[in-house]
């Protein structure tokens, strides 16, 4: 703000010709009027310092009144500029609310507590000072009375002088938002500044402006211009912004509604969130949606990198997949793009599906100690619950039930090593997680054939005794269960008489067999080998060992091989029964002779390499009886005593093998504490000397 002294004349007098004058009238006035100078100096002169202070604004209504009031009593009042012959004019310099600088040039309106006659009449006329302080009236306001008007202090006041710039109500106008639309819309790019600009014609007194959103106010400002600037997102697109102006007369503000056309990359949403799951076999329907200023060009379904679907110039899209498999798990993703950028979303497909079983075992051997089998499920959910294991035979028959771990891992009790090969089936571990399969079964199995590698193991149903006709081939069958495949097989005679067979011929052929399994007799996959014994010398009752081998050891079974008609040998057979824990053994008299023979209970039929010879009490005594080579072709018979059974045919043409000692026959030396009672049957004669002149009589 400034100040400067501008006396004035009527009349077109220059600045020299005022400065002169000036200097007349301090010369040349008298003392009344160099004293009325001053006053009027010092007037302007604190004019100008006081309008470094506020003013107070009044605003009025053309034919209204107005009273200005003045703080202390008042000498003089100033007000607007008039042009009437002798009125001194001063002017001041001020900013006014709108930041603009303004020039106003006063006069004198009044002298202590009258109007001054200065004035021209239609103002002085509408003028008058009321109250002690001498305020200032004006009646029947009009454009010609605005401007500034300033209370002088007539007394030392130590408040500031009042001032006042009285203008007349105007409401503001022409209000616009720049770089508007004729649609009415600001454009505007996703992540860049915008500015909204809101500008109006101000009105008086000035009007404040304020933007708002959904009837919320944003920012407040004002006159005549708000400037809002922020970075709009996606989410501003076809927001409404409104610039509201309004001064204290007005009832109803100005407006101006603008929506904004912001560009945005696509936004892609689809109808499932984050994880999607579904059965195996059910119907599986995702759809995309993309969101974009300008629409999307182009919208596809990918399944990790391969394409599935496409559409161009469409805002969305639907992938739907009939009876889903566990091979449609994975992510899927949605991609839209436009000429603002692209953008994608993903789902992740999850099929739920029953546990795929896999038994795990190793190869179980003989003498192994760690004998596990483990249930590996794989299904979605993987949360498993495990229930009992079934050993079942290979032809679906049940042996036993098993506990397994929470794990899924079987380990199989502990047995005897001789019975390890009863451990072979199939063994069938049961899960769930929950999840059903096509047929609607809850439950899966998983089935592992295991096998024991072990020696031969020969059937609890092979005939021990076993009969052929008088002159034909012999033939011995046995039947055998093995895990491997047979190396090796061997028939040998272990009676007293050996014999020469002129030709052997084996037979061997794949048979289902019955075995115990743990006690269950279950059907199995054998070996049926028959021996087809010819030659001269098979007469008779023999015993014979057959012995059977594969990469894990051998095993032997012992056969009496009898001809049809005839009793059983004395030298082949001999029955004896004793009780050893229950388990009944048969054994051959001339064991002695016998170099591979396996005693063969029923609780253990696997070859033992070292024999366990058990001594029989009350053992059966008799005598080899012998005959010279003879050419008699007369059959000979040795009959037993009393009730005995017949004995076996004697052959007169073959020499023994051995000739047993006599002396000691009659004494009991060969049998020592354990002769029986009836003491021999038999003795030696030197051609054929049947019974004994001097056996007892027994009673």
């Amino acid at each position: 703000m400034s100040f400067k002294w501008m006396p004035s004349l009527s009349g077109p007098d220059n600045d020299i010709w005022t400065i002169m004058r000036i200097t007349y009238v301090w010369t040349v006035f008298s003392e009344f009027a160099i004293k009325y100078l001053a006053f009027w100096m010092k007037i302007n002169l604190v004019i100008g310092v006081i309008e470094l202070n506020s003013v107070e604004y009044k605003y009025f209504s053309i034919e209204e009144e107005i009273t200005l009031k003045c703080d202390c009593v008042g000498s003089y009042w100033n007000g607007p500029a008039v042009k009437s012959p002798g009125k001194q004019i001063s002017q001041i310099n001020i900013t006014d609310v709108y930041g603009k600088q303004k020039f106003y040039n006063l006069s004198i309106y009044t002298r202590r507590n009258e109007i001054a006659d200065t004035l021209p009449y239609d103002i002085y006329n509408r003028l008058s000072l009321i109250g002690n302080n001498l305020d200032l009236h004006i009646q029947n306001l009009s454009l010609s009375d605005e401007g500034i008007y300033i209370c002088e202090y007539a007394v030392k006041c130590n408040l500031p002088q009042k001032r006042y710039l009285l203008q007349k109500k105007i409401f503001p106008t022409k209000l616009r938002i720049q770089n508007e639309t004729n649609q009415h819309t600001i454009k505007g790019i996703e992540n860049c500044t915008l500015s909204l600009i809101c500008l109006v014609e101000s009105g008086k007194p000035s009007e404040k402006l304020r933007w708002t959103k959904h009837g919320n106010i944003i920012l407040r400002g004002g006159p005549s211009k708000l400037v809002y600037t922020f970075v709009p997102g996606k989410n501003d697109h076809q927001s409404g912004y409104t610039c509201e102006a309004q001064n204290p007369d007005m009832i109803i503000p100005l407006t101006k509604t603008i929506h904004l056309d912001i560009k945005y990359k696509p936004c892609i949403s689809i109808n499932i969130s984050g994880t999607l799951m579904v059965v195996e076999g059910e119907m599986m329907h995702i759809c995309c949606i993309s969101r974009s200023n300008p629409k999307p060009t182009s919208i596809n379904w990918y399944n990790e990198e391969v394409k599935l679907d496409s559409n161009y110039n469409a805002s969305s899209l639907c992938l739907k997949i009939n009876n889903v498999s566990r091979h449609d798990s994975g992510n899927y993703i949605c991609s839209s793009k436009n000429e603002i950028g692209n953008a994608s979303s993903e789902i992740v497909l999850i099929i739920s599906y029953p546990p795929v079983i896999d038994v795990w075992y190793r190869k179980l051997m003989k003498y192994d100690r760690n004998r596990e089998i483990q249930c590996l499920a794989e299904g979605e959910p993987n949360i498993y619950n495990y229930f009992q294991w079934e050993h079942q035979s290979l032809f679906n028959e049940h042996i036993r039930y098993l506990g397994g771990e929470n794990d899924g891992i079987l380990r199989l009790p502990d047995v005897n090593v001789s019975n390890r090969y009863q451990d072979t089936g199939v063994y069938i571990c049961n899960v769930t997680n929950g999840i059903s399969d096509y047929h609607g079964n809850i439950f899966q199995l998983g089935r592992a054939y295991l096998v024991f590698d072990g020696p031969p193991v020969f059937a609890e149903d092979n005939e021990r005794i076993q009969n052929y006709n008088i002159g034909s081939e012999i033939e011995i069958k046995v039947k055998v269960y093995n895990s491997s495949v047979i190396k090796c097989h061997n028939i040998t005679d272990v009676g007293s008489m050996p014999f020469i067979p002129n030709d052997i011929d084996v037979k061997i052929n794949p048979v289902q067999m019955k075995e115990r399994f743990h006690d269950a007799s279950v059907t199995v996959n054998g070996t049926k080998l028959i021996f087809v014994l010819r030659g001269e010398s098979l007469s008779g009752s023999r015993k014979f060992n057959v012995t059977i081998c594969n990469s894990h050891g051998h095993s032997s079974f012992v056969v009496d091989s009898n001809p049809l008609g005839q009793s059983e040998s004395v030298e082949n057979r001999l029955y004896h029964s004793v009780q050893e824990s229950g388990i009944s053994i048969l054994q051959t008299p001339q064991d002695e002779l016998i170099d591979d023979v396996t005693l063969t209970v029923s609780d253990s039929r696997l070859y033992n390499e070292q024999l366990n010879r058990v001594t029989m009490d009350g053992q059966l005594n008799y005598a080899d009886v012998v005959f010279q080579p003879s050419s008699s072709t007369n059959q000979v018979r040795i009959i037993g005593l009393e009730d005995r059974i017949h004995y076996a045919d004697v052959d007169v043409s073959m020499r023994t093998a051995f000739l047993p000692d006599i002396s000691s026959i009659g004494d009991g030396s060969d049998i020592g504490s354990h002769k029986s009672s009836s003491e021999d049957d038999f003795v030696y004669v030197g051609q054929i000397e049947n019974y004994m002149q001097n056996r007892p009589t027994h009673t």
